[in-house]
């Protein structure tokens, strides 16, 4: 059980360290957005796998703002709640055309 510990914050501080982590929460709802889309492009862009939106527990304003983005690009494929529902992971869409 404790190995199991270790393999997520290791997990955690893997996807932190390759850049595809934001921290939003305290951020008014427009600012916020603007932040996300931005993010999402650049995960994107970068040929990363995953976009990880930290957004916090509080009234679920933001909770519910990433998880709209997220639904609604075609630059996400899926994505879920994760660390008791304060941070939401979503994972990138590669787009290629014919």
């Amino acid at each position: 059980m404790r190995n199991k510990k270790r393999r997520v914050k290791q997990t955690k501080n893997l996807l932190d360290s390759q850049g595809i982590s934001i921290d939003v929460h305290g951020y008014r709802y427009k600012d916020a957005e603007l932040k996300i889309l931005a993010h999402i492009d650049e995960v994107y862009y970068s040929n990363l796998h995953y976009v990880r939106v930290i957004h916090g527990h509080g009234e679920g304003t933001l909770k519910s703002l990433v998880r709209k983005i997220m639904k609604e690009s075609k630059k996400i494929k899926n994505y879920q709640a994760v660390e008791g529902d304060a941070v939401t992971i979503g994972e990138v869409e590669f787009l290629h055309s014919n």
